[in-house]
């Protein structure tokens, strides 16, 4: 008998207790699902991407002329100066061919100094004693004439006084020749010249050669890569070294060419190296390629920093936001109040229905969070869809608290 009372007791007591149970379950009301109220905040939106670091302007040094290189004293990431000799090669036959060059110079410049100083005068000295001879020469077949009427001479001396007359004038005209050949613009003075010339610009392009065997820094830089030894024979266009001005770095990073349509030049950007994550550097979208990688579907984007740092270097990877859109009043709609993604659709409250609404506008502005364009409006309430309401079903939402910020449930 004991044992079936305690059997008894135990039902009761569970009978009691599940009966408490279905009472206090059937007088709770139930629990108002999650909402949120809109409220308009600042946003900024930004595109993300990964990209290295590039010199600003990179030279290959490359060899000139053929010959073996002598000297390359810089190794890589070595500071070089504006001017500093950066390689040598032999130039052994470049100087004799110099050298000759200088030879047939001062062969020219001679002959053209004795021309205008030595045969001129001579021709202008023989032209004026051939003058006087023929005034000689002149007076005495005028007296031989007079002679010859009075009968008082032959034919014979006449004829040749005359001859030797006509000789001289040959010899006369013979020397105005040669004077008007060898004096400045004539003919022999020309030729002269030309060969000076001529000569001059010979030498002037070995010493222009000259200067092609030895290598000089073009600016302020660093060595990146050597890429030769000495006594290597060099080629034209054999490249030596690669150098990178002083003048900083930029950023290179490959957009998705989805993102395209939010990127323009002159857009802020903010990009920290991978190997100093605290270390903000401000930049600037300076171009965009003009063609779209078709195997990755990216599109090369370049940074300019407005600002340089010791740490920046070379190939450091980086990670880069640009500044696509700045608003200073925008509805921002968390990607899980959506009742549906396409279109885009969440539920609101009417007159203590629950209700679809079809947003007319919204951009994706990340993975989980829209900006909503139209189909909203500040201090309107979006319910959860995960608050288990439907489309039609009453509900009863409570007032917002007295300052509910944007955003918040």
């Amino acid at each position: 008998m004991k044992r079936w009372k305690k059997w008894i007791i135990a039902g009761l007591v569970v009978l009691v207790a599940a009966a408490g149970a279905v009472w206090a379950f059937s007088s709770r009301e139930a629990a108002p699902p999650e909402r949120l109220t809109l409220t308009e905040t600042p946003f900024v939106q930004v595109v993300s991407a990964t990209g290295r670091l590039v010199p600003a302007r990179t030279v290959q040094v490359q060899s000139l002329v053929t010959g073996r290189l002598l000297t390359l004293p810089y190794e890589e990431g070595d500071q070089v100066n504006t001017g500093s000799v950066l390689a040598t090669l032999d130039d052994g036959d470049a100087r004799q061919r110099l050298a000759e060059s200088r030879s047939g110079l001062t062969l020219a410049q001679a002959r053209a100094r004795s021309l205008s100083e030595l045969m001129v005068p001579v021709t202008q000295e023989e032209l004026r004693q051939l003058a006087l001879n023929r005034e000689q020469l002149e007076l005495t077949l005028q007296r031989q004439e007079v002679l010859y009427a009075q009968g008082a001479i032959p034919l014979e001396p006449l004829e040749e006084t005359r001859s030797q007359l006509a000789l001289l004038d040959s010899r006369i005209r013979s020397a105005e020749v040669s004077l008007a050949s060898r004096r400045s613009g004539g003919a022999e003075a020309a030729e002269v010249a030309a060969t000076v010339n001529q000569a001059r610009s010979s030498l002037e392009t070995l010493e222009r050669e000259l200067e092609k065997y030895t290598l000089t820094a073009p600016f302020d830089g660093i060595v990146l890569e050597r890429l030769a030894e000495p006594g290597e024979l060099m080629q034209p266009g054999t490249v030596l070294l690669v150098l990178a001005a002083d003048d900083g770095f930029y950023a290179e990073v490959d957009l998705d060419e989805r993102s395209m349509g939010l990127i323009q030049t002159g857009q802020p950007a903010r990009l920290w190296p991978e190997a100093f994550p605290s270390r903000e550097v401000a930049a600037r979208v300076a171009s965009i390629a003009p063609r779209v990688n078709a195997e990755t579907g990216t599109v090369r984007v370049r940074l300019a920093l407005e600002e340089q740092a010791d740490f920046l270097i070379q190939d450091l990877t980086i990670q880069a936001e640009i500044e696509v859109r700045a608003l200073e009043r925008a509805l921002l709609l968390p990607a899980a109040y959506l009742w549906q993604e396409e279109p885009a659709v969440v539920l609101t409250a009417v007159d203590g229905v629950v209700e679809e609404r079809r947003l007319s506008r919204v951009e994706w502005v990340s993975l989980n969070q829209l900006l909503v364009l139209e189909g909203l409006s500040p201090g309107e309430v979006v319910i959860d869809p995960q608050a288990g309401v439907a489309p039609g079903d009453a509900v009863t939402l409570p007032p917002p608290p007295a300052e509910e910020g944007g955003g918040e449930q």
